[in-house]
């Protein structure tokens, strides 16, 4: 079992660092570095989407600032190396660039969620929605979908959300697909 934050073990001939991630996808949830290999697997931490915060099957809320920085944990500590990102449900992802381009994305698209929907200065202001239409709201920085392949094939007025804290701009923008009278988006 794996209880600290980092343990390294040697399974059957194979060293493994195991990271902690509790509070990301899910409750009990880790990622492992094998250094002799360069191999970072990411569990679903990162993955080719952007996970659901709030699940509609009833799992805890995730914490998208813990996931962020659990993200950027295992940047600086096995992304500067890794040449080889495998994760659970999705295609590996070859060349240290190229996985620190993903990882920086996938970081940046959790800390951005919680910056728009859990800030306390947006919780308390009495022109920001219910709980239940904050989804419908968030629109990504235009360099983050440009970075990812998770939202990388976002319509194009997606993309064109400049700065994602200006969450009154977002609101009353028309840029924004969630304010389209169109069934486009999902």
């Amino acid at each position: 079992m794996i209880e600290d934050d980092f343990e390294e073990h040697v399974i059957d001939g194979v060293r493994i660092v195991f990271q902690n991630t509790p509070g990301t996808e899910a409750p009990a949830e880790m990622n492992a570095w094998f250094p002799q290999q360069k191999v970072f697997w990411a569990a679903e931490n990162i993955t080719a989407t952007v996970h659901n915060v709030y699940t509609l099957r009833g799992a805890l809320v995730r914490d998208a600032l813990q996931w962020s920085k659990q993200i950027n944990e295992a940047l600086y500590r096995y992304g500067r190396e890794a040449e080889v990102m495998v994760s659970s449900h999705n295609w590996p992802r070859w060349g240290n660039d190229r996985i620190q381009q993903v990882m920086r994305a996938q970081r940046d698209a959790y800390a951005n969620t919680y910056e728009a929907t859990y800030m306390p200065e947006l919780r308390t202001s009495q022109e920001y929605p219910a709980n239940a239409l904050i989804a419908d709201l968030i629109c990504y920085p235009r360099l983050l979908c440009a970075a990812s392949e998770s939202v990388a094939d976002a319509p194009d007025d997606l993309r064109d959300q400049d700065d994602p804290k200006d969450w009154k701009q977002t609101l009353n923008d028309e840029s924004c697909p969630n304010e389209k009278e169109s069934d486009d988006y999902g």
